[in-house]
């Protein structure tokens, strides 16, 4: 991750828009899925199983612990993952192409998994 904390005394009105995304360019899903594992406390040592879902690449690890797709997400994306029910689901903001769709596919796991902790970086 970029470092994300700016003083507004350092920050120009024309570098607003690099400091939007705070995930590295250079990052792999692999990497990302790896920082979620870590800063939620999951050993790197769980089995992790890489599947193809509506044409994107969704993660599980350790069977239904964490879900994690970080390419773009979709509704019916969201469905097949949400009816896994999984104990949480990461992606990035990135993922997400309109600003509603955070919103509703939040709401779709509050219907098919209410169990399921979603969180975006």
């Amino acid at each position: 991750m970029k470092d994300i904390y700016y003083r507004p005394d350092q920050t120009e009105q024309l570098n607003l828009l690099d400091k939007a995304n705070h995930i590295k360019e250079d990052r792999t899903p692999e990497d990302l899925l790896f920082q979620v594992m870590l800063s939620w406390g999951l050993p790197l040592s769980l089995p992790i199983e890489q599947q193809t879902i509506d044409n994107q690449t969704v993660f599980f690890v350790a069977g239904n612990s964490l879900a994690a797709c970080f390419d773009t997400l979709t509704p019916t994306l969201i469905d097949a993952i949400a009816q896994r029910r999984p104990l949480r689901f990461v992606s990035s903001e990135q993922a997400i192409h309109k600003d509603e769709d955070k919103t509703n596919f939040k709401e779709r796991f509050k219907q098919l998994s209410p169990e399921t902790e979603v969180k975006f970086i």
